[in-house]
């Protein structure tokens, strides 16, 4: 149905948004970073899941959606990205093998102080095989921006296979994404801008 207000999930019911979904797919197969700009409800969201969902059909590249309204810690985030990449049961694409056990059901984290779930994330992320991993409302970073961006400068210098797309209001962590200061990881690597 497309007037619902639920996020849309399919090229189908995304109205009038064809051509930023087919500038998103361009950017990511040039393995560029994206984020995804605009005023709350404006379909920040919508867009993130149906490119997903189109680059898995265009170009079997596997593609996760994250939402992190209500994360507060580096902890839930390793916890809900292992959760959805079991979820989608492609656990099979990383390979891991220091701070995880790879079993039947997918990827286990082993147990672990805060220096090592940041060593985690960077292990699984440089580990992946061709991903599109979306985080939503990625402000809510904001707490660990400085570990989140020391994260993400490692996975951007290692693993080109890993593509983001990032969604947020324009403070915090998003503002650092946009406009990396100089001495961020990110310096000179900003994603590229969709402003709906």
């Amino acid at each position: 149905m497309i007037f619902d207000l639920h996020p849309k999930e399919t090229i189908e019911e995304l109205v009038g948004r064809e051509k930023e979904v087919e500038h998103c797919i361009s950017q990511i197969l040039s393995k560029n970073w994206i984020i995804i700009g605009g005023q709350r409800e404006i379909g920040k969201t919508s867009l993130m899941k149906v490119v997903i969902n189109e680059i898995k059909k265009r170009e079997q590249i596997a593609g996760i959606y994250i939402n992190l309204r209500g994360v507060r810690s580096l902890n839930s985030l390793l916890t809900i990205l292992v959760s959805e990449i079991n979820k989608e049961k492609i656990s099979w694409r990383f390979k891991v093998n220091i701070n995880f056990l790879i079993t039947s059901a997918g990827i286990e984290i082993r147990g672990g102080s805060k220096r090592r779930v940041v060593n985690s994330l960077i292990e699984l992320l440089n580990s992946s095989d061709e991903i599109v991993i979306a985080f939503d409302e990625v402000q809510e970073l904001s707490f660990a921006s400085k570990q989140f961006l020391d994260i993400l400068g490692n996975v951007y210098a290692t693993n080109p296979k890993v593509h983001m797309i990032f969604s947020g209001s324009y403070v915090g962590l998003v503002k650092a994404l946009l406009s990396p200061p100089s001495d961020s990881p990110l310096h000179g690597r900003p994603p590229t801008e969709i402003r709906l």
